[in-house]
């Protein structure tokens, strides 16, 4: 794209904004192309944020007060002027499908953390499935008192 493009694409910016009332005072006195570009920069650093808040998390398995257990992504957060545990343990192991549960924690009521991987934490959260339970059925047509020549198979 050339530099003559580039400013009309800048100014077409600037006129939606404009008709829309979303430009500041400060974002008025501009430049068309200055405006588009700081509006860029502010998406970046808006991602960049996302990203870096999204990196944030660690896997863990967390007691309190030795008498609950919770195994989840956590991370340290500010709430009521306190500095807290957050941990969001997933629901029946799937948070995909079901969500997350969020728990807050002041640090001194922290028992025990123990970082683990993401698998794990997963894992320790799925719903108890019994084992399967195998039946065999009866099979009417083997009878061992009717086996006179011996060659059937092992009869269950």
């Amino acid at each position: 794209m050339n530099e003559a493009a580039q400013h009309a694409a800048a100014a077409a910016i600037f006129e939606a904004y404009e008709e829309r009332g979303s430009l500041t005072e400060a974002e008025r006195a501009m430049k068309p192309a200055d405006l588009a570009a700081a509006r860029a920069i502010a998406a970046m650093e808006a991602a960049a944020q996302a990203e870096q808040e999204a990196d944030s998390w660690e896997w863990a398995v967390v007691e309190i007060f030795g008498h609950r257990r919770h195994a989840g992504r956590v991370r340290e957060e500010e709430r009521f002027g306190a500095k807290l545990l957050r941990i969001d343990v997933p629901m029946k192991g799937d948070p995909a499908a079901h969500g997350w549960l969020t728990h807050y924690y002041g640090g001194s009521s922290i028992f025990s953390f123990t970082p683990c991987e993401r698998e794990a934490a997963l894992r320790a959260n799925k719903p108890y499935e019994a084992p399967a339970r195998l039946a065999l059925s009866h099979r009417d047509d083997l009878d061992v008192a009717d086996d006179e020549d011996g060659d059937n198979p092992i009869p269950f």
